[in-house]
C-alpha cells in the first residue's frame, strides 16, 4: 500500500491542482520530445567509411555484419543495432 501511494504521489497527486496541470504538461511534452527523438533516429541516414584497421579490436560478428563501399571499407552507421544473444 504504501509502495501505491508513493506511485501516487510521485505522479503529482499530493500537489496543488495547478501544479499537478503543470506535471502533467510537462510529461506530455516528455513524451512528445521522446517521439520526435526517435523519429529522428530512425530516419537518420548518417553513414561512415572505416579500414579495417580503423575497426581493430571490434568483435568479428560486428564486422561481418557491416555493409561494405566499393572501395572495400566497412560502412558503419549511427543506427543501434540489437545485441546477439
Amino acid at each position: 500500500m504504501d509502495r501505491l501511494i508513493l506511485d501516487f504521489k510521485r505522479n503529482g497527486l499530493a500537489l496543488p491542482v495547478e501544479k499537478r496541470d503543470q506535471v502533467a504538461a510537462l510529461k506530455k511534452r516528455l513524451s512528445e520530445l521522446e517521439v520526435q527523438f526517435q523519429k529522428n533516429i530512425n530516419e537518420d541516414k548518417t553513414a561512415l567509411n572505416f579500414s579495417k584497421e580503423d575497426l581493430l579490436g571490434m568483435p568479428v560478428d560486428f564486422l561481418e555484419s557491416l555493409s561494405r563501399s566499393e572501395d572495400g571499407k566497412y560502412i558503419v552507421t549511427l543506427k543501434v543495432r540489437p545485441l546477439p544473444p
